[in-house]
């Protein structure tokens, strides 16, 4: 590979500050002359030269911490597909505890972001650092629009996404993730290569290099002294023991503690001797256990519950689950460490079940993976949600827990028992009920 020159990044970046100049006083945005004005630049800094020599891979996320955990088997797939390359991984910060460990990637790229973003402008805060390595291919798990801004303004020779559209050169900026997916060179449609999301990520390898993927499990690179914490808390507590997770980064997808309370009573009726341990962090959650307690009744909650809500970090909480017998809880990021050490889901989700969004299968799409499970959804849409069709992707539009409340306990305690038989059958499939 040639050398990356300074002067070579401040031809790029100095361009793109002249763009942007522009952009200001225009406040046009037109993607197809915006590459007709950058790719001079980028071609006689080198950025677009083939070369052969060790190759340089870049790897963007930026989703939460469940979906980083979901790129996990398409991290390692890129590693085992190019041994010998240098591989750069950009995450958000929350998501560095779980990328810190990786054993695929040669560096870690970290990427703020701003209470209020303006990814024009705050690309250049990050420019440099991409455009010191002349990247021969970019994969991008993305989710936002931002992101695909960084995939091109990396300099990469070759982008690669998977798209639940397709780019079109009319779309208007009111659909930016739609509208950008022009700035690869591969756009990837998703249902050519599976139906869930962990698919989608895999699908930038098999959809490009047509490399069969080797492994499709998932994986999080805890350390021994995350194991040792973990043990410590949840190691010696009465069986059977089930993790408990009321928290989600959308309110949306938080199911009523108060009725998980009741759906706890249900197991120990049953189960006397049942154990939980309830998982996550942040404001949210401390509360959502104080509801709990407050349902549950103190007496039940000091004997059967153990409450680590911001006691451990989030490997660690992922790693708690490896000790239980089950998740019971919301689709968030603790389901997927469940899911990655084998733990049967039970989960309950906001999607209705008369969801159509123009994505098939949404509620498949972010499933549990790989695992016995049972997801329980509302049976239809609250009037609210229902009347703005196509529906939002993830069914319900509210900003607060909403079509999730519809879920009764009972329901929920039929799922429960539904899971105890296939765990006793040892069918792993996921089973939908509502």
């Amino acid at each position: 590979m040639s050398e990356v020159k300074p002067s070579d990044i401040e031809l790029v970046v100095d361009a793109y500050k002249q763009w942007i100049a522009w952009f200001e006083k225009a406040q046009r945005l037109n993607l197809r002359d915006f590459k007709r004005y950058m790719e001079p630049h980028f071609k006689r800094a080198g950025y677009r030269d083939v070369e052969l020599g060790r190759q340089n891979i870049l790897l963007l996320t930026d989703g939460p911490v469940g979906d980083f955990i979901l790129t996990s088997p398409a991290i390692r797939e890129v590693r085992r597909i190019y041994p010998q390359a240098h591989i750069s991984l950009m995450v958000d910060p929350p998501n560095v505890n779980f990328a810190e460990n990786c054993p695929y990637v040669d560096e870690i790229i970290i990427r703020a972001r701003k209470p209020e973003p303006d990814f024009k402008q705050d690309a250049l805060d990050i420019m440099p650092q991409l455009l010191r390595r002349r990247y021969d291919v970019v994969y991008s798990f993305k989710h936002f629009s931002d992101t695909l801004w960084l995939m091109y303004l990396s300099g990469a020779r070759e982008r690669v996404i998977f798209s639940f559209f397709s780019a079109n050169e009319n779309e208007k900026e009111g659909k930016l993730s739609k509208y950008f997916d022009q700035l690869a060179t591969n756009v990837l449609p998703v249902r050519r290569f599976g139906y869930h999301v962990l698919d989608c990520f895999l699908s930038v390898i098999d959809g490009t290099l047509h490399a069969p993927v080797a492994n499709r499990e998932l994986e999080i690179w805890y350390t021994p002294k995350d194991f040792n914490v973990a043990k410590s808390f949840v190691g010696d507590l009465p069986r059977p023991l089930y993790a408990l997770a009321m928290g989600a980064r959308n309110a949306k997808r938080r199911y009523p503690p108060e009725k998980f309370a009741q759906l706890l009573k249900m197991i120990l009726n049953e189960e006397p001797t049942a154990h939980f341990v309830i998982l996550g962090g942040g404001e949210s959650e401390v509360k959502s256990a104080q509801i709990l307690k407050e349902n549950l009744g103190e007496e039940i909650f000091e004997k059967h519950v153990l409450n680590l809500v911001n006691k451990t970090t989030f490997r660690e909480s992922s790693v708690v689950s490896k000790f239980c017998d089950m998740y019971i809880g919301n689709n968030t990021g603790n389901m997927w460490g469940a899911c990655t050490f084998k733990c049967p889901v039970l989960v309950a989700e906001c999607f209705p079940k008369d969801l159509d969004t123009g994505v098939e299968d949404v509620p498949r799409l972010f499933g549990p993976y790989h695992v016995p499970a049972v997801s329980v959804q509302p049976e239809h849409a609250l009037p609210e949600c229902a009347e703005n069709k196509p529906y939002y992707l993830y069914g319900c539009r509210a900003d607060e827990p909403h079509c999730i409340t519809q879920i009764e306990p009972a329901t929920l305690f039929r799922g429960f028992k539904l899971l105890k038989e296939k765990i006793a059958k040892k069918i792993v499939d996921t089973t939908y009920i509502s």
